[in-house]
């Protein structure tokens, strides 16, 4: 299969490590430290609420370890709608989609 066939189902993560919306940033970084991921997805159900960024957590970190495990992670999401693709989308254009969103993750 050619690179420019390929699609976003081919090349996704298969295990998803997610957080839900009421966990805590101390949960949500432990999370991603453990997993060695540096994007977590809150989610409530099967909805995606928005991507957490291991540079967005670690912006809004203030206080210590006590007021980082008492407040939700849903606070720290932006507004802006994170975009979505398809499995059967095309690699090219899912490129063009974060370019044009200016994100890493989709």
């Amino acid at each position: 299969m050619s690179v420019e066939s390929m699609t976003a189902g081919r090349v996704m993560s298969r295990v998803l490590v997610a957080v839900k919306p009421d966990e805590s940033p101390l949960m949500a970084w432990e999370l991603m430290r453990r997993a060695g991921v540096h994007h977590l997805p809150v989610v409530a159900g099967r909805h995606v609420l928005g991507i957490l960024t291991r540079e967005e957590l670690a912006a809004s970190w203030s206080g210590g370890p006590q007021e980082q495990s008492i407040r939700p992670v849903r606070e720290l999401l932006g507004r802006e709608r994170m975009p979505r693709v398809g499995l059967d989308m095309r690699l090219d254009r899912v490129a063009a989609v974060m370019l044009d969103a200016g994100v890493d993750a989709v």
